[in-house]
């Protein structure tokens, strides 16, 4: 049995080694994290769900937003954050006008004026260096909006070039109007130094799909012997070594097939061509139904497993909230472990 990691950046090719195999070093809390089980805890997560509610919608606001930065792809953990961020505007009666993403980011420029509408950015894993991309559209957010609420929804914060880090928070200080939500206590002792109150804790807004349980609920019920172990392929893997030679390997792109790909890829030109000439209906409207069913392809997934071992970190959300115990391997900065010591820490074994 084979996986995958990249070799370098985002862009980088992957090369293969085999299960079990040497590993490289890891970075952060990686390392710390090899022995650490977590044991589902349904009320605590109920409570979560109901935090992420209480600590969001009082910044939302009562006017129209828009919802921008939305992904399309197949990491199923960014669209179970985009279910939950849905849900949860839904839910809190939240009108959003418009939404985009980074392929057509131009039809935010295009159809919203300054102060017109909140401007809501999607929350995650990627502020930072390691995805420049997104950061350098929520900086030409900040710079084309500077009157315009703008949410940042909840992020894991990393820099490697701590001069970028303070070059990019000196962007986001100068605007006066708005809320930057960390999803974890070291993101938020980043940029605190630069937003004071302005930046708050706010656990990942996956949480709060626990108030929609059927959406959790595999079609077969029961759990079975399998141990599930998930492993990551891109730049944040953080070494091998703890890859099980008697388990099989996945990562979210293993769990989709030929419509899926297919689905993605015309996804993605609809949106391409929107940014170019504009479409008279949203792309997304095509998109989200295939984001469902990739997201229950995963539900279905872990709902053959009674455990699961990953170093992804809805990976991890995904299990909890379906009752899994999950064994945690840790990112290349400690990704996984810093949530964990923010919102997880009284259900460690």
């Amino acid at each position: 049995m084979d996986t995958w990691c990249y070799d370098g950046g985002a862009g980088g090719r992957s090369s293969r080694e085999s299960v079990g195999g040497s590993g490289g070093g890891s970075a952060g809390g990686a390392a710390g994290a090899a022995d650490l089980w977590l044991d589902p805890d349904l009320a605590a997560l109920e409570a979560l769900s109901l935090r992420v509610r209480d600590l969001v919608l009082p910044h939302l606001g009562s006017g129209p937003a828009v919802y921008a930065d939305i992904p399309v792809h197949l990491n199923v953990g960014d669209l179970l954050i985009n279910q939950g961020a849905e849900a949860l505007f839904a839910d809190g009666g939240v009108e959003i006008r418009e939404r985009v993403t980074l392929g057509n980011a131009r039809r935010l420029l295009r159809r919203q004026r300054d102060g017109q509408a909140a401007i809501l950015l999607h929350g995650g894993g990627n502020f930072g260096d390691l995805y420049p991309h997104h950061e350098t559209f929520r900086q030409k957010v900040l710079e084309s909006f500077p009157s315009s609420r703008i949410v940042l929804l909840p992020q894991t914060v990393y820099y490697r070039d701590h001069d970028r880090l303070r070059h990019d928070m000196k962007r986001w200080a100068a605007h006066r109007n708005l809320v930057f939500m960390a999803r974890d206590a070291p993101s938020l002792d980043l940029v605190r130094p630069f937003l004071g109150e302005r930046a708050i804790q706010v656990p990942d807004l996956a949480h709060y799909l626990t108030r929609y349980p059927t959406r959790l609920t595999p079609v077969r019920p029961a759990h079975d012997t399998t141990l599930l172990v998930m492993a990551r392929r891109d730049q944040e893997c953080a070494g091998r070594h703890w890859l099980r030679q008697d388990s099989p390997v996945f990562d979210w792109e293993d769990l989709c097939g030929p419509e899926d790909f297919a689905g993605f890829a015309l996804a993605a030109r609809l949106i391409r061509l929107d940014d170019a000439v504009p479409l008279p209906a949203d792309p997304l409207r095509g998109w989200y139904p295939i984001r469902d069913r990739l997201v229950r392809k995963a539900v279905a997934h872990f709902g053959a497993a009674n455990a699961v071992v990953t170093n992804r970190l809805h990976g991890m959300l995904l299990a909890l909230m379906m009752g899994l115990p999950v064994q945690v391997r840790d990112n290349s900065y400690g990704k996984l472990t810093n949530y964990i010591d923010s919102w997880l820490a009284d259900w460690k074994r």
